[in-house]
């Protein structure tokens, strides 16, 4: 039978007012992912405020619901009644873990020092064998495989203390880690590399865990997690996606006017690739509003029109910013000179941004491990770009298309709503033209 549902209209982007105003982005889906699951391991009801309304996170809510933790939403205000460190319950039904994405290894954390079998089904599960699933084995758990792509998820039964001398990089792996050391008898201590995110220590200490982290001299920082303290409810907010926020900030950058502020962002400094390049290429980007929320740095940030010039960014920088690599092209097409993002592979969407800069008459090209554009200042646009379900292209060209002299048509936007409902609306509220949505 032949699917004969309409297809999304295309959404066409062409200039705007002076963007003013004020852009409010969804909540960090990681972060909102571990501060559901350490609430979940928490003895009572803890509030959280802000959390994205996202398939990945409805379905870690889903599978914790499952797992006997009561989550009562309410828009993007969630109550959730935890049952403290150890106390999940078995689920009678399998644990649909194959659209979670990196959640999937966080909840295999939390459920792999609880001495307990749970029927899972991972779907390609490539990025969680190679990376947390080896790691989460070490202290005892195992993976079983069984047929039609149900497996089970088998919880250690005589789990030790983790020691992990060599330093974690993957801030998955090492967040994985910390949620099954909640549950693990003595002293676990885990040493993090200086780039892996701290999103979990920081939640995990406010939440009044027994966690201490000791700065060594070469970056990296050793993490001791001790057992037998009971983590108490607290309230949350879930501060805004920087990598979502960057559209709205290079929006604000390159038409001519703009003074926007876009609101409580998560400006972790290991979060903050995109928003450092910005304002090395001469972006006006000021912190107000600075505050400290469960230990993370947030910021309300006021964007305004600015001259940029181009960047060149090695291989260890871009890896900082492998989710924001869209909107820093995006601005690279507008700023003077060359811009090169090093270090990038086949997996990225650097073929299809290179394919639809040049559509729309930038200079890009995308060789070997390299993206280069090359930027004039003033963009022509004029072209079609197929973001091929991408929403990270799909947003960055509906912003090349407010700065371009002619029409930028997104043929397939569809994906936007996944990653950021309201987008559209939210840019049409500062000042942004899209004539498609006229009517709508």
């Amino acid at each position: 039978m032949t699917d004969k549902s309409p297809s999304p209209a295309p959404l066409t982007a062409h200039g705007a007012d002076p963007l003013t105003g004020r852009f409010a982005v969804p909540g960090d889906r990681r972060l909102a992912a571990q501060a559901l699951l350490v609430a979940a391991l928490t003895v009572g009801r803890s509030t959280l405020i802000g959390m994205p309304e996202s398939a990945d996170i409805a379905g870690l809510a889903q599978a914790l619901t499952q797992l006997g933790v009561v989550i009562r939403r309410e828009g993007r205000h969630w109550q959730v009644q935890g049952l403290g460190t150890g106390g999940l319950l078995a689920p009678c039904a399998p644990l649909a873990l194959d659209g979670l994405g990196p959640a999937a290894g966080l909840l295999l954390g939390a459920l792999a020092s609880h001495d307990m079998d749970c029927a899972v089904t991972l779907g390609q599960s490539g990025e969680l064998r190679k990376g947390v699933l080896p790691m989460l084995e070490a202290i005892g758990a195992r993976l079983l495989d069984g047929p039609d792509g149900h497996s089970t998820w088998r919880g250690a039964m005589r789990a030790l203390p983790i020691t992990a001398a060599a330093p974690i990089a993957d801030g998955d792996c090492l967040s994985a880690l910390l949620l099954a050391g909640l549950n693990l008898p003595g002293l676990t201590q885990i040493r993090a590399a200086a780039t892996a995110a701290n999103h979990t220590e920081n939640l995990l200490a406010g939440f009044g865990a027994a966690i201490g982290v000791d700065e060594q001299p070469d970056g990296t920082r050793i993490i001791s997690l001790r057992d037998g303290a009971d983590l108490t409810p607290r309230m949350v907010t879930v501060a805004a996606d920087p990598a979502l926020a960057g559209f709205g900030i290079v929006a604000a950058l390159i038409v001519p006017g703009a003074d926007v502020v876009v609101e409580g962002v998560l400006v972790n400094p290991q979060r903050t690739g995109l928003i450092d390049a910005l304002l090395e290429m001469g972006g006006d980007i000021t912190f107000t509003n600075q505050r400290e929320m469960m230990g993370e740095h947030v910021a309300d940030l006021r964007v305004r029109s600015s001259f940029l010039r181009g960047l060149a960014l090695d291989r260890d920088r871009s890896a900082l910013l492998a989710d924001e690599m869209v909107p820093l092209a995006i601005a690279a097409a507008f700023a003077e000179g060359d811009t090169t993002i090093e270090g990038l592979d086949s997996a990225s969407p650097a073929t299809a941004l290179a394919a639809g800069l040049t559509a729309n008459r930038v200079k890009a090209r995308f060789e070997g491990e390299r993206l280069l554009v090359s930027g004039e200042r003033k963009v022509p646009g004029g072209g079609a770009v197929a973001s091929q379900g991408n929403a990270h292209l799909a947003m960055g060209f509906a912003v090349l298309g407010l700065g371009s002299k002619n029409k930028v048509v997104i043929e397939d936007a569809g994906a936007i709503d996944t990653e950021f409902p309201g987008f559209v609306q939210a840019l049409v509220a500062l000042g942004g033209h899209f004539p498609s949505m006229k009517g709508r």
